[in-house]
């Protein structure tokens, strides 16, 4: 019983830390008026889907299948992976652009 608590807790912990990024992601978005409504939108329902694994019990399921828990993980750090080099390169793009003028 302490295992599916803790797993829960930390899981649902994780999802308070990630609320930051998010955030300011969404806030950059609409700063920058680059389709805030479409982010707002994907990021609520990223939201609601990571709420209800946690609400269904997604130890319970990452428990029974384990390749899930793998696949879900990889998806993740390629996405952040993917979001932090386009980053990168758009901030330096940006900064060079500036430069030249």
């Amino acid at each position: 019983m302490e295992k599916i608590f803790l797993e829960g807790f930390f899981l649902q912990a994780s999802l308070i830390l990630a609320l930051g990024a998010q955030n300011l992601f969404v806030l950059e978005a609409g700063l920058d008026k680059q389709y805030p409504l479409v982010v707002s939108l994907i990021c609520f329902l990223c939201d609601l889907t990571l709420i209800m694994m946690g609400v269904v019990g997604a130890s319970t399921l990452f428990g029974q299948y384990p390749i899930f828990k793998i696949l879900i993980g990889v998806l993740g750090v390629g996405f952040l992976f993917h979001y932090g080099v386009g980053k990168i390169f758009y901030k330096t793009a940006e900064l060079t652009c500036y430069e030249k003028k």
